[in-house]
């Protein structure tokens, strides 16, 4: 939809010079740019190259050759300057609070009224294959400084009350002992993300001592460790396992996240993660505090992975706008290395398991059908003719769209 609004703005106001940024538009600028309603694209970290780009489209002549990170377009033809270097001091970036209404970002979420996203690193170490961070080159970890956090944190809550922050870094606890302090040191409720090997019985014990712990998301993505280790995870099945029954003796509220559906990975394979899943589930013996997230794997452009599945078959989407298949909940786009069909019935099959969990037979006695079912087709590694969840999720769609229409 950034497309459509941005052509639009492009066909009714004129020429408004479009910037683009973030890591799409940073891995495929040259696509980016040959769209007509897209004049530069900022690649990377953008807050030093976007102030230097104003600043030059005040000037009557404008020079852009010089700005560094900065892709635009000069009488129609592409220029790509240098790349700018990460900058390792995150502590030079700071949120002028007083100039965002920061009411229209707060949010209610578990136990909080007035929840808010912060971010207080960039980068990840590790290499996962399938990650934005191969591409851009950001595999360097850099974080703000502990006061500059805590500043931040006690501005939020003496002049706008908030009550929770969900930080949104790729992993939180890459500096485990500064993160901990943060969420002792603030006192609100948290969500963070860390990576399974980094879950250690002390790091559990504390976050289960600190007693603000929303939920820990962590990405155990596979539960074959063929496929592990062709996406570079530098996880095991058996760590996960491991790991999960320490959170599980501190009672740690847990979102692990999966994904089906790799280059290169067989249908059997699939089936190993569903079943670890359940596995998973069964240690933690309480659904309320344990979640298992699924969702279909979508080619990140130049990520190493992505290089494999062009291989296999890819077509890359032709312009910016037709990459809005993307879906992580749907196959929407070509997907040679595997069977289109069966994938997405493994993948509506568990997804009507996991609802069946949430409702009484009573109330959705259909979603206890399926649940039976999907049980006994993973048990026998057969989701041939699946067809009876395809035309349910059907129907499941056209109910939906009518509660929508009535209390909308």
């Amino acid at each position: 939809y950034s497309g459509e609004l941005c052509e639009r703005i492009k066909n009714e106001c004129g020429d408004i010079p479009i910037v683009w940024g973030g890591p799409h538009a940073s891995s495929i600028p040259e696509q980016c740019l040959e769209e007509d309603y897209i004049d530069f694209v900022v690649v990377g970290d953008g807050e030093d190259t976007s102030v230097e780009l104003a600043r030059e489209l005040t000037k009557k002549r404008r020079d852009f050759s010089k700005i560094t990170g900065l892709a635009y377009k000069d009488h129609g033809e592409l220029k790509m300057n240098p790349r700018r270097q990460y900058e390792r001091n995150l502590d030079k970036y700071a949120i002028a609070w007083h100039l965002i209404d920061v009411e229209k970002y707060l949010f209610k979420g578990g136990k909080c009224e007035r929840a808010i996203v912060y971010t207080m690193s960039r980068g990840c170490p590790y290499r996962c294959a399938f990650c934005y961070n191969q591409t851009l080159g950001n595999t360097v970890y850099r974080s703000h400084s502990f006061e500059h956090v805590m500043k931040d944190l006690n501005e939020l809550k003496e002049k706008y009350k908030i009550d929770g922050v969900y930080f949104f870094d790729d992993n939180l606890f890459v500096n485990q002992k500064m993160a901990l302090e943060i969420i002792n040191e603030m006192g609100l409720y948290w969500f963070g993300e860390i990576r399974i090997n980094q879950v250690t019985e002390d790091f559990a014990k504390k976050v289960h001592e600190n007693g603000k712990c929303l939920l820990l998301g962590i990405g155990a993505e596979s539960g074959n460790d063929r496929v592990l280790e062709m996406i570079k995870k530098d996880i095991t099945t058996d760590m996960v396992r491991e790991k999960t029954k320490i959170l599980v003796k501190y009672r740690i509220p847990l979102d692990y996240y999966f994904i089906i559906g790799f280059p290169g990975e067989t249908e059997d394979e699939v089936v190993d993660t569903l079943k670890f899943i359940q596995e998973l589930e069964k240690l933690y013996s309480n659904s309320k505090i344990f979640n298992a997230k699924l969702g279909i794997y979508n080619p990140y452009p130049g990520t190493p992975l992505y290089l494999e599945a062009l291989k296999r078959g890819f077509k890359q989407p032709k312009d910016t706008k037709s990459w809005e298949v993307m879906d992580r909940y749907d196959i929407k786009f070509s997907f040679p290395w595997m069977d289109k069909l069966k994938l997405k019935a493994m993948f509506l099959y568990y997804r009507y398991w996991k609802f069946s969990k949430f409702h009484s037979t009573y109330m959705r006695p259909d979603l206890h059908l399926f649940k039976k079912i999907y049980e006994k087709r993973l048990e026998n590694k057969n989701f041939e003719l699946s067809y009876d969840v395809l035309l349910y999720s059907r129907i499941e769609e056209f109910l939906r769209k009518l509660y929508y229409r009535k209390y909308k």
